[in-house]
């Protein structure tokens, strides 16, 4: 006659030796129902149902196997992430639509290519191919730290371009479905001095124009509307002279880079260059390449060494503020949504009074469509 192991109590449940001597036999009672396990040892049964005894209400409490591996799962966790938002996130990234990253930055590029202008372009790329080649395979396992080293790649003043441009990436990623998260939400920019901005002075400008006058009229209005209207380049590239009302210019969002329509004032002293040199069409009366040799000559000719980059739309911004004390008024006229961009990117420092003379630089040969028409 075998005779039967007295079961021993532990916590809610209760176990005793198995009856071949294999191990121990575990029971206990959750909501009425009874549940049994066989464990190898003593140690493993009071485990097991310590597992068990709990209020939250369990399908079927862990093995000792899966016990253990939670225990180590959870030792690797940060504090503040736990086992069941691990597997949420797990989840929610198999529900996504797996693509390369190779593919998903080809894709955005050909998204982008009639959107922004050929230097947005050409930063997307250099940034995006970067990260291409030297990130996962897959576009769901790149981290922040990837984001991170392929921008160290890249030079300080660069940095939070480059970053601008992930961010758009990442952005375009997750409205398509391909993440759920983007890796560089968190990722912060360089605080850094902010560069002087590069703009025209009172002599430069009046010397600029006057050149224009003498060697090439026809260019006059487009140097007038970048300098008195903060007209873009590449606006002006594209403007009319249908844009040009009696009081306002009016430029339509196909015509501008941010596709929004806005108003800018004539002010009194771009009223005369515009009455002074009439045009009919397009503003930039050849092509970019062409604008800008032209832009060269006269600009070497008035003795100014560099022309950097919306340099004419910068000394709007900070002669216009000087004058007017209006930022808001300003920064609608350029186009921005709120002062921040005005003040952070577009505004230099001026002295008192400069502002009275920028806006206060008229004609002094002025022209007809004759001469237009000889030019």
């Amino acid at each position: 006659m075998v005779r039967k192991s007295k079961s021993i109590h532990y916590g809610k449940g209760q176990y005793r030796p198995a009856p071949n001597g294999r191990g121990f036999d575990c029971r206990i009672t959750i909501k009425g129902k009874r549940i049994y396990s066989r464990q190898p040892d003593e140690r493993a049964a009071r485990v097991w149902l310590d597992a068990a005894d709990s209020d939250t209400p369990l399908a079927c409490p862990l093995t000792r196997a899966q016990m253990l591996d939670a225990q180590e799962a959870i030792a690797k966790l940060p504090p503040d992430i736990t086992l069941s938002k691990l597997a949420d996130i797990y989840l929610e990234r198999e529900s996504i639509e797996p693509i390369t990253t190779e593919n998903a930055v080809e894709r955005f590029l050909d998204s982008r290519e009639r959107r922004v202008t050929a230097v947005t372009l050409s930063g997307y790329r250099c940034i995006l191919r970067t990260l291409a080649k030297s990130c996962p395979v897959m576009l769901a396992d790149i981290t922040p730290r990837h984001i991170e080293d392929a921008i160290s790649r890249f030079s300080k003043v660069r940095h939070n371009t480059m970053l601008s441009h992930a961010k758009v990436f990442f952005g375009y990623a997750l409205n398509e479905g391909w993440l759920s998260v983007s890796p560089a939400a968190r990722l912060k920019r360089l605080r850094s001095p902010e560069p002087p901005k590069s703009v025209f002075s009172v002599e430069q400008a009046q010397a600029l124009l006057l050149c224009a006058e003498r060697m090439k009229p026809k260019l006059v209005p487009y140097l007038a509307l970048g300098l008195f209207a903060g007209i873009r380049p590449g606006e002006l590239q594209r403007m009319t002279s249908a844009s040009i009302k009696a009081k306002f210019i009016i430029l339509d969002g196909k015509d501008t880079k941010t596709a929004d329509a806005r108003t800018i004032r004539i002010r009194p002293n771009l009223a005369q260059w515009l009455k002074s040199y009439p045009f009919d069409g397009s503003v930039a009366y050849l092509s970019p390449r062409r604008i800008l040799r032209e832009v060269s000559t006269v600009r070497e000719a008035a003795g100014i060494p560099v022309w950097n980059k919306d340099v004419m739309r910068h000394s709007f911004a900070t002669y216009a503020y000087e004058l007017e004390k209006d930022a808001a008024l300003i920064a609608s006229e350029m186009g921005h949504h709120g002062t921040d961009i005005f003040f952070r990117h577009y505004r230099a420092l001026a002295h008192p009074d400069e502002g009275k003379k920028f806006f206060s630089i008229t004609p002094k040969l002025g022209t007809n469509r004759e001469r237009f028409a000889k030019t």
